[in-house]
């Protein structure tokens, strides 16, 4: 079992709060934290700013670890499962 929190807290309490409550999500215990609708580059910048702030100070990202998406998530979210099977597909037939 995976416990995902969601917030959607972004429309009505502004992006910090909202980062804040799925942080806290994550301090309680949730697997993994999803934060609805970046409104903006600039949003999606200030999460890739911290991590690299933090990887710029202790030269890997284990602090932050259990906030970040895993190699497998990465997988999952583009589906490269199916990109392999239709690339196996392709180049048999070239």
């Amino acid at each position: 079992m995976v416990i995902i929190a969601r917030s959607d807290a972004r429309a009505i309490e502004g992006l910090q709060a909202a980062i804040d409550r799925v942080n806290a999500y994550l301090e309680a215990g949730a697997d993994v934290g999803f934060l609805e609708a970046p409104q903006s580059r600039e949003e999606l910048a200030a999460a890739a700013k911290r991590v690299l702030a933090v990887l710029k100070r202790d030269g890997d990202t284990a602090a932050i670890e259990s906030e970040l998406a895993t190699f497998s998530d990465r997988e999952e979210a583009v589906n490269s499962k199916r990109w392999r099977e239709l690339e196996t597909k392709y180049l048999k037939e070239v």
